[in-house]
């Protein structure tokens, strides 16, 4: 702007010869910025803008030349606004103007002033797009991209970006060529070409198989179209998503790891929410074998879980529940439920809640196994037991067992023992096979 501000003052200087001129811009504020000077410094030329602002803004205002006289240095001053695309986008200070020429009118300085404006105007918009066309490659010389141009012969006629290295290939040895030529091994990469240059915009994800590795780029290409709406090529953007695509692959992998593990497991995993139906957020599918309901029947609220607890059980299971979430501990409790069929099994639970930074329990994790045969287990042992020890009660006499080995310790003996030694069973426990015989008339101990 500043060389051709000097060569537009040059011009001014040729036909009106004035002692002293300077050529201004508006930046993007609204000031004016000195661009070129004769006979004067740019020093001096703020300066005279500073004192004739008012008159400087009017013929900004009007977009039209202004003659004033300056008591500054006694002499005429030509204020001539610089206007492009009618809006003053600077000024031209003249002082001293030769009134013995044409030029001088006023009329003529506004279209000298149009004139300028309209140059410098063109020459700011060029530097404008060079500086965006810069930046634009910059930023695709940086990001793992391709930006890619079809002409309507299918030939590639520009590409740039850094996402070129992973292809293995430099510019030069695509641009001149053909799609057919250059993705004649990947059918689908050009089927997707054809469906783009028919008017589709398509979106699609392509493996290319390099020297150097395999690389996943998913692109996208864009009709371009002329005025009349014909398409006259294609723009095309492809970006490297090799990493993306692995580490998907690798939650994937790991999502069906975790539900064939959950799916084997005897029992099943849950996420619920704290409230009073403990709603289901995911379930896995073993509560279907355990519960006789399907996992979308808890997760879509046809079935709640805390409908399944035992009614006498609800209110111990919510307590020890809210009570580990406020400790911030875990949680183990069992508990009865009713299944579809209305059987009673007993289950096994073990979970934590999670946590909000601030400390809010978002959710609850866990997992629930059925323990319905140990249960009953446990209550043939008891039964079993109790019919046992009315069975020994009832007997003449007492029952014993004794260790093995030496010392020969009592680890049972039966309620009789108190009737016939006056010790009770309490007392005798733990005594060995010396302690017993010492209670033994010693004639007998042979």
């Amino acid at each position: 702007s500043a060389e051709a501000g000097e060569r537009a003052l040059d011009v001014v200087r040729g036909l009106l010869l004035p002692d002293a001129a300077f050529l201004t811009m508006l930046d993007s504020e609204g000031a004016h910025t000195v661009i070129a000077s004769h006979g004067i410094s740019p020093e001096l030329a703020r300066e005279r803008i500073q004192v004739h602002a008012d008159v400087i803004e009017t013929a900004m205002g009007i977009h039209y030349p202004l003659e004033i006289y300056s008591r500054v240095g006694d002499i005429q001053v030509m204020l001539v606004p610089v206007v492009a695309l009618k809006r003053p986008i600077g000024l031209l200070y003249m002082a001293g103007v030769r009134r013995n020429h044409d030029l001088a009118d006023r009329p003529l300085l506004s279209s000298v002033g149009q004139a300028i404006g309209m140059s410098l105007d063109n020459l700011r918009q060029s530097e404008l797009l060079l500086q965006k066309e810069s930046r634009l490659r910059s930023v695709m010389n940086a990001a793992p991209v391709v930006v890619f141009a079809i002409d309507t012969a299918g030939v590639t006629t520009f590409m740039q970006g850094r996402g070129i290295d992973r292809l293995g290939v430099t510019p030069e040895q695509v641009i001149g060529r053909t799609i057919e030529d250059v993705y004649s091994n990947y059918p689908q990469v050009v089927q997707g070409f054809r469906r783009a240059f028919a008017g589709e915009e398509v979106t699609s994800i392509a493996t290319i198989e390099t020297a150097a590795a395999r690389v996943v780029f998913e692109y996208r290409l864009a009709p371009d179209r002329d005025e009349k709406g014909r398409v006259v090529g294609l723009i095309g953007v492809a970006t490297d998503i090799t990493e993306r695509k692995m580490a998907e692959d690798a939650l994937h992998e790991s999502q069906r790891a975790l539900e064939t593990l959950v799916g084997n497991l005897p029992g099943f995993a849950y996420r619920c929410l704290q409230d009073v139906d403990w709603t289901v957020e995911y379930i896995s599918a073993g509560v279907e074998e355990v519960t006789g309901y399907a996992a979308q029947d808890f997760m879509d609220g046809t079935i709640t879980y805390n409908d399944l607890i035992h009614p006498e059980d609800r209110e111990s299971v919510r307590n020890s529940v809210l009570s580990a979430s406020a400790d911030h501990t875990g949680f183990r409790i069992e508990y009865r439920i009713h299944t579809t069929s209305g059987e009673e099994r007993w289950m096994w639970e073990q979970g934590q809640a999670v946590y909000s930074d601030d400390g809010e329990v978002q959710a609850l994790e866990g997992f629930v196994n059925d323990i319905s045969e140990r249960k009953r287990a446990e209550h043939a042992l008891a039964e079993s037991e109790r019919f046992l020890a009315t069975l020994v009660g009832n007997l003449p006499g007492f029952v014993f067992r004794m260790q093995a080995d030496p010392p020969f310790t009592l680890r049972y003996i039966s309620a009789g023992v108190a009737e016939i030694t006056g010790f009770t069973p309490d007392e005798v426990l733990g005594w060995s096979m010396d302690e017993y015989l010492s209670h033994i008339h010693p004639s007998d101990h042979v």
